[in-house]
């Protein structure tokens, strides 16, 4: 949807009001802001997706929900999302190890993390009162947080409040917020005050909270990672190792026919599924657990050959 178009239907989601209340925003730093108000935190960067290293075809298979894997669009763009897209995005992310990311709501009270509602059901933070607008937590950054009134244009590359700064808010971000047909959802334009049912195959961007604030969370260094085994099925190869104590994600590392090791996979469970092909002689993995105070020890490096195209076939320690 084009910015004239948008402009036409912006009446639909603004309605004006006289005064605004700020709320009071946290720099808990590594990028996150805590809303005092809502009690909610914030990724610093709003279009942190583009620089996150968030591919759909990895994660889901094909970048359309109705397309096949090998329709995989190699040019997906993580700043312009389809809703589909962007909803995957905030629910895989891991930020500063934690991994309960979504995108912000439209309508709170119809349910976290995609809640539905029919058209006009969330408050209008232009029209209703401060303490009704928490419900809407776009608006209310855009009202309460950024002092926004209709028709402003807040996005931008950095936007400071009272030593806060927020920064790549874009012209409209991906609500999680679906509406009542299924087919759109509600994305909400910083470029102007107000939010639009769009369909969710449009391309908007993705702006990513969490429930709660980070200062809460006790730091716990995550314990050594141990029982790390690699075991050859086909094509593929199954990681797999010991739970940590305190650890909120694990980042497996690959090295391939001797290259330097690479951030293979960040995941909260304690196993994966790499599928190698069979172009390839040696493979060497190791597994870091992480939290949000630190990360353990590397662990050991398993190493598998493949027979196929020399050297013993399995795991070497």
């Amino acid at each position: 949807m084009n910015e004239n178009v948008w402009k036409m239907c912006l009446a639909v989601g603004l309605l004006f009001l006289s005064t605004t209340v700020r709320a009071e925003l946290i720099d808990r730093g590594d990028g996150l802001i805590y809303d005092t108000v809502l009690d909610i935190t914030w990724l610093q960067d709003a279009n942190y997706a583009l620089t996150s290293g968030y591919d759909c075809c990895d994660v889901d298979g094909a970048c359309h929900p109705y397309e096949p894997p090998e329709f995989c669009d190699e040019d997906f763009d993580p700043s312009e999302m389809t809703w589909y897209q962007a909803v995957k995005w905030a629910d895989q992310l891991s930020y500063h190890g934690f991994d309960d990311w979504r995108l912000a709501s439209i309508w709170v009270s119809a349910g976290i993390p995609t809640g539905v509602m029919t058209y006009g059901g969330g408050a209008s933070c232009f029209k209703d009162s401060e303490e009704a607008c928490r419900d809407n937590e776009l608006s209310y950054m855009f009202v309460h947080n950024l002092g926004g009134v209709p028709f402003d244009d807040l996005r931008g590359d950095q936007i400071s409040v009272d030593g806060v700064h927020l920064y790549n808010i874009q012209y409209a971000h991906w609500s999680n917020t679906s509406y009542i047909n299924y087919f759109s959802a509600y994305a909400f334009f910083f470029g102007g005050g107000g939010y639009l049912i769009d369909g969710k195959t449009s391309t908007w961007a993705a702006w990513a909270v969490r429930d709660g604030d980070v200062d809460d969370v006790q730091c716990v260094i995550p314990e050594d990672l141990t029982g790390l085994t690699v075991k050859l099925r086909g094509d593929n190869a199954y990681v797999s190792w010991d739970e940590s104590e305190g650890a909120t994600r694990y980042h497996i590392y690959r090295s391939i026919d001797g290259s330097d090791f690479r951030l293979l996979y960040d995941i909260g469970e304690t196993g994966y599924e790499d599928p190698l092909g069979s172009n390839w002689k040696t493979i060497e993995y190791y597994v870091v657990a992480v939290s949000t105070c630190g990360a353990s020890a590397p662990s050991e490096i398993v190493q598998i050959k493949n027979t196929e195209v020399g050297g013993g076939k399995g795991p070497k320690r």
